[in-house]
């Protein structure tokens, strides 16, 4: 099993000022008046990662959007919403619900044949999280700590293995994840039950579509 990099995640919340942007841009979109936040959470996450991070795209700027990222390609494209462009090319759209009141992407997903466990999507996410008692009550090998530094400061876990993880149609078999007691701060925020994050090292093998709009996402290679 190789380490994955560090999350974007941590053990408490991040703290925020609220402001108003006078206009937000990327690309042809662009938006008025947008609120945000204001945090030392980039600070962080930018000696985290080793690269200057000057803001974070959220939910109130994608919200009416369609994103796709294409991770082998490494190319982000950003779209109106489409249900027919989503369904021409892909029949098995993937259906997921917002967390209240953080909008966190939550899928029910089958670990190890068992389930169905309540997943977040989180691209900023380095590696594939299991909270400490999904892993208990999967008896999930223990492997090497892994130190984790992200938005809500820094975390403790360690190594381990899934034998199969799946969601929608995306079948995947082992799978590397870190075990950590990230959850219980994230809990309340994304509208109670949550016992993983998909991360990048799952992420990066496909072309990820998300339609805020349409609430459905498609994974395609």
């Amino acid at each position: 099993m190789s380490l994955p990099p560090p999350s974007a995640v941590g053990n408490q919340p991040a703290e925020l000022l609220a402001a108003t942007a006078e206009s937000v841009a990327v690309g042809p979109f662009r938006e008025e008046k947008l609120r945000v936040g204001v945090s030392k959470a980039m600070d962080q996450l930018s000696r985290a990662i080793g690269q200057e991070i000057d803001g974070n795209i959220g939910f109130p700027f994608l919200k009416n959007l369609r994103i796709t990222i294409d991770y082998p390609r490494t190319t982000l494209k950003l779209a109106p919403s489409s249900l027919k462009e989503q369904t021409a090319k892909n029949s098995n759209p993937i259906p997921f619900d917002l967390g209240t009141p953080k909008p966190l992407i939550l899928v029910w997903s089958m670990v190890n044949g068992r389930g169905p466990y309540r997943f977040g999507l989180d691209t900023g996410a380095g590696a594939t999280i299991v909270s400490r008692e999904l892993a208990k009550e999967l008896v999930l090998a223990q492997g090497p700590a892994v130190p984790m530094q992200g938005a809500g400061g820094a975390a403790r876990g360690f190594l381990t293995n899934l034998s199969s993880f799946n969601f929608g149609n995306v079948s995947l078999g082992e799978t590397t994840a870190v075990a950590a007691d990230v959850f219980p701060a994230l809990r309340g925020p994304a509208g109670g039950k949550l016992d993983g994050i998909i991360g990048y090292n799952v992420m990066r093998q496909f072309r990820v579509t998300i339609d805020y709009p349409m609430k459905r996402m498609l994974f395609a290679r």
